[in-house]
């Protein structure tokens, strides 16, 4: 094990709705300090799959087990974080009655346990542990009043369920449209909302693509959704702005923020159209050069959320990885902003991270092995 230890002497900065500049300015810690541990995960005689990282991957109920979703073997590897292990491997079928999506997008545990599974076409089913398929769920918009307008080819690929399992939700497939819209299926009710998100447009003015031959260069921005215990969070790399949904409510609310350390959005614009290469790696520099924003991380033990940022330092050599400034904003429970501090001695925003008993855990490759770097945050 490896044990690394950092020291930010910059005061996480407190920001709060209407305060003085005095406030937004304000000290809440004058020592911000972080640590890192490297862990291992034992394969034992098995193998686990890491050709696309963790891929899709959530933790179980219990916060013990992380399950992840091997698509070249169509199972899904039970993980167990407390003793460092890969526990169990359980295989699911491709057809017949109990089978899956042929790809595979969304993996999601409900409250009573079973596991949600499912991706290309909306085909999603509810599954137990050992493959067996319990439920099939319907999300053809044409049956739900409200989204009858709708095809299933204009709905995302990720849906994302309430954890008792009652209402589904998806970003929509934006085609040449470029407007963003986050669509709620109640199951139970077989009726539908759309909700229309502008605030999250600005992603698609940092797309690009350049092919020559056979040969496709593409930078670009995305838009993310996700689930939490109430709820649903609309964010994007562009901007900090975020959209939360209420399941109990039915209702979206759009949450601004004033951010010191960093650009609230990217400012250059990028062209939408090139002609050659070295043009299309121009606006590449431009668009990779400017703030990116990560999705939020719920740490259960505290009821915060954290989001990383990221500016990338000019590209000096092609063989090289570009070095990034790091950056880390804190929110409690509501959503509001807490604090903010770049994080040092990092060049990365962490990957497939989660929160386990107060500390951070983001997937690392360590020669074709699984590991963690784990943060232990000391506010």
């Amino acid at each position: 094990m490896k044990r690394l230890i950092f020291l930010l002497f910059l005061p996480l900065i407190f920001a709060c709705s209407g305060s003085s500049e005095d406030a937004r300015s304000g000290r809440i810690l004058e020592n911000f300090t972080f640590s890192i541990d490297t862990v291992l995960i034992d394969p034992g005689d098995q193998i686990i799959n890491l050709a696309y990282g963790l891929g899709h991957s959530t933790l179980g109920p219990e916060r013990q087990f992380l399950y992840q979703f091997d698509a070249g073997k169509s199972q899904v590897n039970v993980i167990n974080l407390d003793e460092l292990k890969l526990e169990n491997q359980y295989p699911f079928e491709e057809e017949g009655p109990n089978g899956i999506a042929p790809m595979i997008f969304g993996m999601q545990f409900l409250d009573d346990g079973q596991l949600i599974l499912g991706g290309y076409g909306a085909q999603y089913g509810v599954f137990t542990l050992q493959g067996k398929k319990v439920q099939d769920l319907n999300l053809n918009p044409v049956d739900y009043q409200g989204l009858e307008a709708l095809e299933t080819s204009d709905l995302g690929l990720s849906f994302k369920f309430s954890k008792d399992g009652r209402f589904g939700a998806v970003l929509r497939r934006t085609g040449e449209s470029n407007s963003s819209e986050l669509i709620v299926f109640d199951l139970e009710t077989k009726t539908g909302r759309l909700f229309r998100l502008p605030a999250m447009e600005q992603a698609f003015d940092y797309s690009l693509e350049f092919q020559a031959g056979n040969m496709i260069r593409f930078v670009g921005d995305g838009i993310w959704l996700q689930q939490f215990e109430n709820g649903l969070l609309v964010g994007n790399s562009t901007n900090n702005k975020l959209y939360q949904y209420k399941f109990a409510t039915d209702s979206v609310n759009l949450l601004e923020y004033d951010f010191l350390l960093v650009p609230n959005q990217k400012e250059r614009p990028i062209k939408k159209e090139v002609n050659s290469l070295e043009e299309y790696l121009a606006e590449e520099e431009i668009a990779l050069s400017q703030i990116y924003f990560g999705s939020l991380i719920h740490d259960g033990s505290t009821n915060r959320f954290f989001r990383f940022g990221r500016i990338l330092e000019p590209q000096k050599d092609s063989a090289l990885a570009r070095k990034g400034n790091i950056f880390l904003f804190v929110f409690d429970q509501n959503l509001n902003l807490l604090g903010e501090a770049k994080m040092e001695s990092i060049n990365s925003i962490p990957q497939s991270a989660f929160f386990k008993d107060g500390k951070l855990w983001s997937y690392v490759n360590v020669e074709d092995e699984l590991g963690f770097a784990v943060f232990t945050f000391d506010f």
